[in-house]
């Protein structure tokens, strides 16, 4: 054989090689998805998070006992968010397929809800798998997306229930996260304060008008965040503490009851054609913006054409994507739909609305919103007025009473509970709202307790505190109000980029290996409340479906199902390998070798064997020489 030939065949067998060993549990895989060889995961949670970081520890200690191995990795902020939300499927909203996998297995924490379920859209639907999208578990199912688009094109509220009666039939069959427990807004306040509403989400929210205007015991209240409001423009905002600030000076067309029921606010009614395709809102009369302008129909006009115009720029554009025209017929706001869309009231209903004399030709993002000392560019016709204020970690806002705003209570005012309703008077009760920067918890306790803060924006992570407050304990002047159901929803979110968690099998063994009910006792003690569904009745009561599958705590069940799948722990060394790969292990006197093999990949033997071949040629070749 000519040497040439001979270099050329080994030549082909290096490329045999590399190709088949792409395909090889040892040398890696041409899919970007992680191989795994047993059943173990790591799970992300956030560090600061206490609550988080023991939900962990107890999913961690129920999955040991069925052979799957947890490890639980604290991650910061600036590590965690960008790790599970900087990929995603398709490049876009509504852009090409790119496969780019998110980059982690599983993680446990709080999400957030709003007055309206849409979070099951926005956390199922493929086309919301992309970079910072809301569905993380790369998963895509044809069935699940039809169903959640018949949920938002529902023109009825029976076909808006079936629907979502049905989504939640296919998320828990489907599994892409586990839900564990809503937080109970254990909040701390001083003791004085009276007047609060409770309501699911708790005391203080973007969406809880009822307990800024109605709360009474002192002339000023002092409200404690960990951080600063991340802008004071309501359109750029992702975050609750600047939702809430923006709640204090800028007014919505509707507001919500203590059942989350819509109510009137800026608009005195409102009506949704029987297609869907068509939405009037009918503006209160009466209303001043702070400067002493008057608020018209042009102001609401403005709000959305604005909005629509800045898209994607503004987390308001999905709220208004499907407007197509808007128009006005004296104190009418006629709206034009693009397609039906069952929140549109809800969605549109929610934007803060600007004056048109102050932002006319503005763009979104306008220097003047990020401005503190900029009084115009914080006018708005709500309870508070934005005086100034000072941006940072040390920073502050202060906010007036708005002597002439237009809430009155009593008869034909919008009510928090028909059964306990405001009485008429001049509102909101407190002249002076303040908030002020303080990053650390016990700060902000000890804050409370002498004075020097009145609450603070977010409930308390800690059971230890919550006993050691009121009178007798270490903080007489605080008390607890654990009266709701925070709108933080604890859950265990899994990637189906990550086999073997794309095989339903070990999913649903680990939900059955979960007791939420401990989790959530282990975590948070008696201040959490179980959910069982995507849609939970706690939140959501007229939405929540209650024959869907259950996964009611069954450790033998789990181990059954796992071992019939073929998840053995053959090494016995606590967890269970995954089919195809089998660990033999060699024992000497003197040493104990541990392979890995995979069954199923035959090309890496053959090309190794073919090489061998081909530079053995020429070495007979010289010895017959």
């Amino acid at each position: 054989m000519k040497k040439s030939t001979t270099f050329s065949l080994i030549g082909l067998a290096f490329v045999i090689l590399f190709i088949t060993s792409l395909s090889s549990p040892v040398m890696g895989s041409v899919s970007q998805q992680p191989q795994k060889e047993e059943l173990s995961f790591e799970l992300l949670v956030l560090d600061w998070d206490t609550i988080s970081v023991d939900a962990g520890l107890g999913i961690k200690e129920a999955c040991a006992e069925i052979g799957v191995e947890v490890i639980v990795t604290q991650l910061d902020d600036s590590v965690f968010y960008p790790q599970i939300y900087e990929k995603g499927r398709l490049d876009g909203p509504a852009g090409a397929v790119v496969n780019d996998y998110r980059d982690y297995e599983m993680y446990e924490m709080a999400g957030g809800y709003s007055p309206i379920p849409n979070h099951v859209y926005f956390r199922g639907h493929s086309s919301q798998d992309y970079p910072w999208g809301d569905n993380l578990a790369f998963m895509f199912n044809d069935t699940l997306d039809a169903v959640l688009e018949d949920s938002q094109s529902a023109t009825n509220p029976i076909e808006l229930k079936a629907a979502l009666f049905e989504a939640q039939v296919l998320m828990a069959d489907l599994l892409p996260y586990i839900p564990l427990f809503l937080t109970n807004d254990a909040h701390f306040i001083r003791q004085e304060w009276v007047g609060y509403s409770p309501m699911p989400g708790g005391i203080f929210t973007g969406f809880n008008p009822w307990s800024i205007m109605n709360m009474s015991g002192d002339t000023k209240f002092d409200m404690a965040y960990p951080s600063d409001v991340t802008h004071l423009n309501p359109f750029l905002y992702t975050d609750a503490r600047s939702g809430f600030a923006a709640n204090l000076h800028y007014d919505n067309l509707i507001a919500y009851n203590e059942s989350l029921q819509k109510v009137p606010w800026l608009a005195e009614s409102w009506s949704q054609s029987a297609d869907g395709m068509h939405l009037n809102f009918t503006l209160r009369t009466g209303v001043t913006w702070h400067d002493g302008e008057a608020l018209n129909p042009d102001d609401v006009k403005f709000t959305l054409d604005f909005t629509v115009a800045n898209g994607t720029l503004t987390p308001s554009y999905s709220s208004v994507e499907k407007i197509d025209t808007v128009a006005i017929d004296g104190q009418t706001i006629m709206i034009n739909l693009t397609e039906p869309y069952a929140w549109a009231v809800d969605d549109i209903g929610s934007i803060s609305i600007l004056p048109e004399h102050i932002w006319a030709g503005a763009n979104i993002t306008d220097a003047r919103w990020q401005d503190p000392a900029d009084w115009d560019a914080h006018v708005g016709t709500g309870p508070f007025v934005y005086m100034y204020g000072l941006r940072g970690s040390s920073g502050f806002h202060i906010f007036e009473k708005y002597d002439s705003y237009w809430y009155t209570g009593g008869a034909g005012m919008p009510q928090y509970s028909s059964s306990n309703p405001i009485a008429a008077g001049v509102y909101p009760k407190i002249e002076n709202f303040t908030i002020e920067v303080e990053g650390t918890e016990m700060n902000r306790i000890l804050g409370m307790n002498t004075g020097l803060y009145d609450s603070e924006r977010y409930e308390t992570m800690s059971t230890e505190l919550i006993d050691a407050v009121g009178p007798g304990n270490t903080y007489p002047n605080i008390k607890c109000v654990n009266e709701a159901v925070s709108q933080w929803d604890y859950y265990m979110q899994l990637n189906f980029a990550v086999k073997p968690l794309d095989d339903p099998i070990v999913r649903k063994a680990i939900a059955y290996a979960i007791d939420p009910q401990a989790i959530a006792q282990f975590a948070f003690g008696d201040y959490a409340t179980v959910t069982d569904s995507v849609i939970p009745s706690v939140f959501f009561a007229g939405y929540n479906n209650p024959n869907i599958e259950h996964y009611d705590l069954d450790v033998a069940k789990a181990k059954l199902m796992l071992e019939n799948a073929g998840y053995i722990d053959t090494d016995d060394d606590g967890v269970r390998e995954v089919p195809g790969y089998y660990k033999v292990t060699t024992t000497t006197e003197t040493t104990t070798t541990t392979t890995t093999e995979d069954d199923g990949t035959p090309g890496f033997e053959i090309a190794t064997f073919l090489l061998a071949i081909f530079i053995s040629i020429p070495i007979i070749r010289r010895k017959r020489k």
